[in-house]
């Protein structure tokens, strides 16, 4: 039996499977009470999302059913759609057909204004691969100038503080990790209790990335997910100094081109592309070849950015 790493076990969290989970923490020789917890809550009818307040209960306490039952058995999004369909009907009766666009965005739209007249904030939708609600009772927005590389952007930056629920990520992991935030038509949301605001987590891994996703919505309005975090994620090696993220990246990137998890697809991609500017090769997943390459990560970083750019203009 091996002693728990963070690392790991965040790394399973993402595969979004709790049988992949509970697979890791078996097979430690400590961290009981994380095994236990893990247990309780899917194996049993505890609950870990505080619903204090009575006039939203009766939705977080469906909501989390749901989450176990997606989570523990690995479905699709399309299932589960229409599975939490079913099970919020007595609150929602108008929207059991989810799986048109038109009415899997109407019953978003019921249950943002579901929470809205009740005192709350939220965003509700599909955060790959599973339909996932994040709540918080709080905000405070501002305004923050952020430079990118190709410009400057102005943006709207939203604190949300007194966190309810996460999404399905932060919920598996027990907050150790998940959504810090996200980029909306103004700018960008982040959740307070996950950022040092003068660190450059949330200079750059949050301001940056989300800046450069404002930057290249209102530029490039169709662009895709996976292309959003490529560009994004570029501009975070960009700027770090540091091989934390980068590191990060190499550890999570996707083991195939699957566009289930943009994220994760975007990190292979931008391996493959760092790959062959410093290395001359398809894709380095060695560690160890990567030490001392700090300077060369950046340089080689900002030049795919520009490359993909390019392509960009090209293709208007």
């Amino acid at each position: 039996m091996k002693k728990y790493d963070k690392k790991e076990f965040v790394s399973a969290c993402l595969l979004g499977d709790y049988s992949q989970v509970k697979a890791y923490l078996s097979s430690l020789s400590n961290k009981p009470r994380l095994r236990k917890k893990h247990k309780l809550i899917f194996e049993s009818n505890i609950y870990h999302i505080k619903a204090k307040d009575k006039k939203i209960a009766p939705f977080l306490r469906v909501y989390e059913d749901y989450l176990k039952w997606a989570l523990a058995n690995n479905n699709t999004t399309d299932e589960c759609k229409v599975h939490l369909a079913n099970k919020l009907s007595p609150l929602f009766p108008n929207h059991k057909d989810v799986l048109c666009d038109e009415t899997w965005k109407a019953f978003c739209a019921e249950i943002d204004d579901y929470f809205k007249k009740r005192g709350y904030f939220n965003t509700f939708g599909v955060t790959a691969p599973y339909p996932t609600l994040y709540l918080w009772a709080k905000e405070k927005r501002g305004l923050k100038a952020v430079r990118l590389p190709e410009g400057m952007v102005e943006i709207e930056v939203v604190r949300m503080a007194k966190v309810i629920t996460g999404g399905w990520l932060d919920y598996l992991s027990f907050g150790k990790v998940g959504a810090g935030g996200w980029v909306t038509e103004k700018g960008c949301t982040y959740f307070a209790h996950k950022y040092n605001v003068f660190s450059d987590e949330f200079k750059v891994s949050l301001l940056k990335h989300e800046g450069q996703h404002f930057f290249d919505q209102k530029k490039y309005p169709d662009m895709q997910s996976t292309d959003l975090e490529y560009r994004a994620k570029l501009v975070e090696l960009i700027y770090h100094k540091k091989m934390k993220t980068f590191n990060y990246f190499l550890r999570n990137m996707a083991d195939s081109d699957d566009s289930a998890f943009p994220h994760a697809l975007a990190e292979r991609k931008i391996i493959q592309g760092l790959s062959h500017k410093i290395f001359g090769c398809g894709l380095e997943a060695n560690r160890n070849a990567w030490n001392g390459k700090s300077k060369e990560i950046r340089k080689a970083s900002l030049e795919l950015l520009k490359e993909h750019s390019i392509k960009l203009e090209e293709a208007i």
